[in-house]
């Protein structure tokens, strides 16, 4: 059993040096090739996580002198990722299918934007290291990483972070992570790492905050407490949520479940598909609750003056509106800065908490909102008063 051990800790040390050594070999091969007007490609898959890069997407279609393109592979089955999807952020938008899958060499793009890290989510010639033979990789997060270690092995692994010629990390702990990493190989030390912020919070508006507590919406989680994560407050609280609500007409509910977590819940037998309908029925049946499904989350965030959260990246977005957040969620995990947006929140622990808390928002009750919305200020701008958007933009056309 050692000797195998042994073995297989030297196969794993070998194969990873190979794929740190193709990642700078490709590196330098793009090198020379990025030409005179710049060509840009969002090669995208998920619908979901679509405001992460639309304002750098938007910004770069302002910019003269380049060229920028969707290229959205809908072959994998995130909720609403369908061709009319992307059509609809870009008329142009080239569509790669299952049947018809579009060769990225024929574009002959400079720098490829790749959505998301996971290269089982896209077809072979979209791995990370097919992208970096043909183009420039770069990456600028899904989603908000708001736990130093959890995911971030994960997200950075070793099949596509070697292969980037520059990341744009969300915050100060990913930055670390990534920098810690590539410090690991000489042949990654060339890897580009910005700490610019996370493009998604340019998009709310501080200046538009209500004071107002009549929407709340929940956000329960997709995983179970026997995994991994953080476990979904959905079955401590549905059945008394519908109920509270049903009896008070003056405030309204939205649910807007991760797009995972009726799929998940019945694949561990938590619910059967027959359940599912009937709590969608349930909800449909009560005129101030609504189920929230669709593929942009913004709209419910624009609406809402509150929010119920467990163990999310969204906690970090909505914080940055300015409204309250009660959360249901484990802390242990969160880094320094979010741990702080918790605590000028509304940390919640059981139902009778979380029905206290509604009763005395809903009547204005918002003892830290001052405290809240000067720690939204400094945490938005950079001392220069630059945004992430704007930042990324530049590094991506003058440093890439």
């Amino acid at each position: 059993k050692s000797k195998i051990t042994s073995k297989l800790s030297i196969y794993v040390a070998i194969r990873k040096m190979q794929i740190y050594m193709q990642g700078y070999r490709y590196r330098k091969r793009n090198k020379g090739k990025i030409t005179k007007r710049k060509r840009i490609v969002f090669l995208t898959v998920y619908p979901q996580g679509w405001n992460s890069l639309k304002t750098v997407y938007e910004s770069m279609k302002q910019i003269g002198g380049i060229e920028v393109m969707i290229l959205a592979w809908t072959g994998y089955p995130y909720p609403g990722n369908t061709g009319e999807y992307w059509k609809s952020i870009d008329y142009n938008a080239i569509i790669s299918s299952n049947e018809k899958i579009i060769d990225l060499r024929k574009l002959k793009p400079d720098i490829v934007i790749r959505q998301t890290p996971y290269n089982d989510e896209y077809p072979k010639c979209y791995s990370a290291k097919n992208i970096s033979k043909v183009s420039r990789l770069c990456y600028i997060p899904y989603s908000y990483e708001p736990s130093p270690l959890k995911h971030l092995e994960i997200e950075y692994n070793n099949h596509f972070l070697p292969y980037l010629s520059a990341v744009f990390c969300d915050n100060s702990c990913t930055m670390e992570y990534c920098q810690n990493t590539i410090a690991g190989s000489r042949y990654t030390a060339d890897i580009k790492c910005y700490d610019y912020g996370f493009p998604r919070f340019d998009i709310s508006d501080i200046e538009k905050y209500r004071d107002r507590y009549k929407v709340y919406l929940w956000l329960p989680r997709w995983s179970l407490d026997s995994e991994k994560n953080d476990g979904s407050s959905f079955f401590l609280f549905f059945d008394k949520l519908m109920d509270y609500f049903s009896e008070h007409e003056n405030i309204r509910l939205i649910i807007r479940p991760h797009p995972s977590m009726f799929n998940n819940f019945v694949k561990n037998k938590a619910l059967t598909e027959e359940e599912v309908i009937q709590i969608k029925r349930k909800i449909a049946d009560v005129s101030n609750v609504t189920l929230d499904e669709t593929a942009d989350y913004i709209v419910s965030f624009n609406e809402s003056d509150i929010l119920i959260s467990d163990f999310s990246s969204l906690v970090v977005e909505y914080f940055l509106t300015g409204k309250p957040i009660l959360y249901c969620g484990n802390m242990d995990e969160y880094n320094y800065i979010v741990y702080r947006m918790i605590e000028l929140s509304y940390k919640v622990d059981s139902w009778n908490d979380l029905r206290n808390k509604i009763e005395a928002l809903t009547c204005g009750e918002d003892v830290t909102v001052k405290e809240r919305m000067e720690f939204v200020r400094q945490f938005r701008m950079d001392e220069h008063g630059k945004n992430s958007t704007s930042r990324i933009v530049e590094a991506i056309i003058n440093d890439i």
